[in-house]
């Protein structure tokens, strides 16, 4: 009767571990940090019970290799590998259990012997009749001892089984994990009847155990029709009632079939229980969330330590039962709300960091000089920061705070690329105007441009009404082709304007063979690579001066030559 359920319990732990590794597996499933630091604190507190029992002297393979896949599971997390740290402190938590299961079979046995020895004793002290009741008891003691540990190690094969075939599971979907929780609710429903039904459960629940049957098959039935919210409800409310089927039948069993000092051992195993339950909830501020549940707990934790002293066992077993259900009470009340403080907690700072970060991107935005120079020199980069920035504003609006992250971090990050382009540009344009004034003459026209830097030869660069060069220009175009010739990353526009005498149509065609004679001499020339050169005639369409007099007649007639420095850098 004491060996039984601390086998069942290993049993648990083992398809827990199966669980949660189905859950980090997946390839689609994020490891949840408040997750993570519960199984991290669960791990530890497994394998400190474990000490405060004594287990590492009655089971020290087991909690040496707890301890060990714990340490394992701390360094995976400090490399930055949460699913497989998760994974190891799970394991550490099933071995930590599995190490308690082992040292509580043992004290199990050592007090099967202690019995033996009562039985001993009375075979002397009593009479023959009650001899052989004793020694029958002892008999189906042994016997349904033998097959409850048989069946434990047939679940734990079948646990390892399929902690084997996890790695086959990484790929299902989150809803398959979903169901394969609901489905391990109802195996352990399943064992809590099992368990039941060897104790008894015919004779001393019988009502309550069909019930708890029933309801098992009304979640296996909408699980496979994968109705996974009301098989999750069901399946909870299943595993609650075979659970207290087992403990009705197993209080009933004792009643019936052992002796005080079985119900003893049963009350002390119990407190313990629920001492080391208190525990847990204490961790998780029972006292504040759920104070009047924890305090009913010690209550009757405190009267069922009193009725050991005063031998009322059966008594004692009782109000350790209900403390129990108390402290789980606090614990899950406890724990529920430190998950919602923690995640409010979350929320608010990541409201915090999206107002920040909309705050930060106003800050700049709101910077004329910035503003001015990246729209000039880096437009697509600013560009897209407007576009993130005003996602941001209306996620905002919406109190999508996740969204404002994503977007305004995006924005920031693109202004950041916006101002370093800007200074990549501003740079090479420097350098490159540097370059022109110290190879071309003079007298040429140099200046920087929207589109980059420009270089305007005199006016006469073509004889009057011809496409033919001016060959008084040679030289200079030959240093043209030289500075063209030394910046390869640069593409190069030629763009050749006319006056207004004439029709625009005569014009636009004069302005497009100029600039291509142009073009052409200096590819063929001046050693310029054609393949970055374009020519484009625009005609009259765009003067720099009034086509009145000759004066501002002979500007318009002109040939551009423009570096396109920006067009580069987008």
């Amino acid at each position: 009767m004491i060996r039984c359920p601390l086998n069942f319990s290993f049993v648990f732990g083992r398809l827990n571990l199966l669980w949660v590794m189905l859950c980090v597996g997946c390839g689609t499933v994020k490891v949840d940090p408040l997750e993570l630091g519960r199984c991290f604190h669960q791990a530890e507190q497994a394998i400190e019970i474990a000490r405060q029992q004594n287990v590492p002297e009655l089971a020290e393979s087991a909690f040496y290799q707890a301890d060990q896949l714990l340490t394992q599971a701390k360094q995976a997390l400090e490399d930055g590998q949460q699913g497989y740290g998760l994974e190891l402190a799970v394991r550490a938590q099933s071995e930590a259990d599995y190490a308690v299961a082992i040292a509580r079979q043992i004290q199990g046995q050592e007090k099967i012997e202690q019995l033996n020895k009562q039985l001993s004793v009375a075979q002397i002290e009593e009479n023959s009749l009650k001899v052989k009741a004793a020694q029958a008891y002892q008999s189906l003691a042994e016997e349904r001892a033998t097959q409850a540990e048989a069946r434990a190690e047939a679940a734990e094969r079948k646990a390892n089984l399929a902690e084997g075939t996890a790695d086959q599971a990484k790929q299902k979907s989150s809803a398959e994990i979903q169901r394969a929780s609901i489905q391990l609710q109802l195996d352990r429903a399943k064992i809590y009847l099992e368990i039941a039904k060897a104790a008894g459960a015919d004779a001393h629940a019988p009502t309550d155990y069909l019930q708890a049957e029933s309801t098992i098959r009304e979640g296996e039935e909408l699980l496979n029709n994968y109705q996974l919210e009301a098989a999750r409800d069901l399946s909870a409310h299943a595993e609650a009632l075979a659970k207290d089927v087992q403990m009705v039948t197993m209080v009933a069993a004792a009643e019936e079939q052992t002796n005080s000092s079985q119900v003893l051992a049963m009350a002390e195993l119990t407190i313990q229980q629920v001492e080391d339950e208190i525990r847990q909830s204490v961790k998780f501020n029972a006292e504040k969330h759920a104070p009047d549940n924890i305090a009913e707990a010690k209550r009757l934790l405190d009267q069922a330590k009193l009725q050991i002293t005063q031998e009322s066992y059966q008594l004692s077993y009782q109000s350790a039962k209900q403390a129990f259900v108390q402290s789980e009470k606090a614990t899950a009340i406890a724990e529920n709300s430190e998950k919602e403080r923690q995640k409010a907690e979350a929320e608010a700072e990541q409201t915090a960091q999206a107002k920040d970060i909309i705050f930060k991107l106003d800050e700049q935005l709101n910077n004329k000089e910035i503003i001015e120079r990246i729209s000039q020199l880096a437009n697509n980069d600013y560009q897209s920061v407007l576009t993130h920035y005003e996602k941001a504003k209306k996620a905002e609006k919406q109190e999508n705070y996740p969204e404002v992250l994503t977007q305004g971090q995006r924005g920031l990050t693109r202004l950041k690329s916006a101002i370093n382009t800007a200074d990549s540009v501003e740079e090479k344009e420097k350098k490159l105007e540097q370059q022109l004034r110290q190879q071309m003459p003079k007298h040429v026209q140099i200046e920087r441009t929207e589109k980059g830097i420009m270089v305007r030869l005199d006016t006469d660069i073509f004889e009057p009404n011809s496409i033919t060069l001016n060959p008084k220009h040679y030289s200079a175009l030959k240093r043209l082709g030289y500075v063209i010739k030394s910046n390869a990353i640069y593409k190069i526009n030629i763009e050749a304007h006319s006056d207004s005498i004439g029709s625009d149509k005569a014009n636009l065609a004069m302005s497009q063979k100029r600039a291509d004679n142009f073009s052409l001499y200096l590819s063929q020339k001046c050693g310029a690579p054609k393949e970055r050169l374009k020519a484009i005639g625009l005609g009259e369409e765009f003067p720099v001066a009034s086509n009145i007099n000759k004066n501002g007649r002979a500007k318009n007639r002109r040939v551009d030559t423009i570096f396109l420095t920006r067009e580069m850098s987008e």
